[in-house]
């Protein structure tokens, strides 16, 4: 597919600090935002801005747009001109945006290179003219998918829809337009609306297996008819620059009613997952595969850890074990010593990698309809591999990586990864 935003430019003006400066405005998927600014003449003072966390302009002629979290990349002052080369982090086009905490916003509109419609014709007959040995095919026109879920809080909906186009030879094209549709029940912020954005970003990354470009976004002002525009720089924008790298995608079929609920439930629980899909996002970016699956076995255990948050064993259990053991411990012994065997016995009621992976395939096998053929199998190489990576092999002679099995059980980890809802 096709990414959706192609790099674009624009000429406008735009008020830097407590200057007025004209400039061109950049985006690139790949490489982000970035604003080439001129003041004239100089200010006085010479002392360029390092950051700007909002900068208003107008763009294309009257069109308002507002930057935020933007940075001096580099300044210079040449012949009574103060030049400015800065590093935006979001573009809202269209809108005059006064500040990113106001809520303002009820809906967000977005779109993938991740997500495809997959809607089929119905309806199909051909008749066959036996004279002229030739073939006429139709179709009835296809209706727009639509599935819907709401919570009295956050409706979710996702459309299909699949216009068709007649080419001049008489066939019928097919366009798939799939998107969501996100309707908060009173206004957010756009700090909101970007957590949930890349929430959702993270979301579809975690589903597809990987990352596949920049999302076409649009919000929505209440009793506001015009266009608004969100364009952001990540760094998981890139394409991946691995040898077999292809795109992936998933249907609107696998992400409909059925995965709606999962996703506001993932809504819920980003912000106490950003920082594991850091780590998942942090697997996909590295060429190594070593890495890669060391990164993904973190996850998977802080995706475990926020989710379920289960012991080894009972706590009870252990607060009872907790307190023989120290009564245990000698009234000789050094301080240092006493303090290691106390601040150490508490971690030790955490449930072991091959534990968490069991709970995770449980969620997997009731939640998605997937099941892994050899889980035990698999799950007990997960934990040794892993372990070989971190602590070291007992071998005398360290043997050769079989990168065969390594990326077989990365691509396991993978799967697994997408239970965390």
């Amino acid at each position: 597919m096709k990414q959706l935003d192609p790099k674009r430019r624009w000429v406008g003006k735009f008020t830097l600090g407590k200057n007025d400066a004209v400039g061109e405005l950049t985006y690139d998927p790949v490489n982000g935002i970035a604003l080439e600014a001129r003041i004239w003449p100089a200010p006085k003072d010479n002392l360029p801005f390092t950051s700007y966390p909002r900068i208003s302009g107008h763009v294309g002629g009257d069109r308002p747009c507002t930057l935020f979290d933007a940075g001096d990349k580099n300044s210079r002052e040449t012949s009574g001109e103060q030049f400015h080369n800065i590093d935006v982090n979001t573009i809202v086009l269209g809108f005059d945006c006064k500040s990113a905490d106001e809520p303002l916003f009820n809906g967000l509109n977005f779109q993938s290179p991740a997500l495809t419609a997959f809607v089929q014709p119905r309806g199909i007959r051909v008749k066959q003219n036996y004279r002229k040995s030739s073939f006429k095919t139709s179709y009835r026109p296809m209706k727009p998918k639509i599935d819907k879920w709401n919570d009295h809080t956050i409706t979710i909906a996702a459309f299909g829809a699949t216009p068709t186009l007649q080419a001049r030879d008489g066939t019928m094209e097919a366009l798939e337009t799939p998107y969501y549709e996100i309707k908060f029940a009173t206004p957010v912020s756009l700090n909101s609306v970007l957590d949930h954005l890349t929430a959702l970003e993270f979301f579809l990354g975690l589903v597809v297996g990987q990352f596949a470009g920049a999302p076409t976004v649009f919000v929505g002002i209440p009793d506001r008819e015009s266009s608004i525009q969100i364009l952001r720089s990540r760094s998981w924008y890139a394409p991946f620059n691995y040898d077999e790298y292809r795109t992936s995608n998933v249907s609107l079929t696998e992400l409909g009613s059925r995965a709606m609920p999962a996703m506001a439930r993932w809504f819920d629980m980003f912000p106490r997952l950003e920082r594991v899909t850091e780590t998942y996002r942090a697997a996909q970016l590295v060429p190594q595969i070593e890495t890669n699956f060391i990164f993904l076995a973190q996850a998977l255990e802080g995706l475990h850890r926020v989710c379920l948050n289960t012991t080894a064993i009972p706590k009870a259990d252990f607060e009872s074990g907790i307190k023989a053991l120290r009564a245990a411990i000698p009234a000789s012994m050094h301080s240092t010593s006493k303090t290691f065997f106390a601040s150490r016995i508490p971690s030790h009621n955490e449930p072991g990698l091959a534990v968490r992976l069991r709970d995770l395939l449980k969620r997997v096998r009731t939640k998605i309809p997937m099941a892994l053929e050899h889980a035990e199998e698999d799950i007990r190489g997960i934990v040794d591999l892993r372990d070989e990576f971190s602590h070291g092999t007992l071998e005398n002679t360290p043997q050769p990586f079989n990168y065969e099995l390594i990326s077989y059980y990365a691509h396991v980890s993978k799967r697994f990864s997408t239970s965390a809802c």
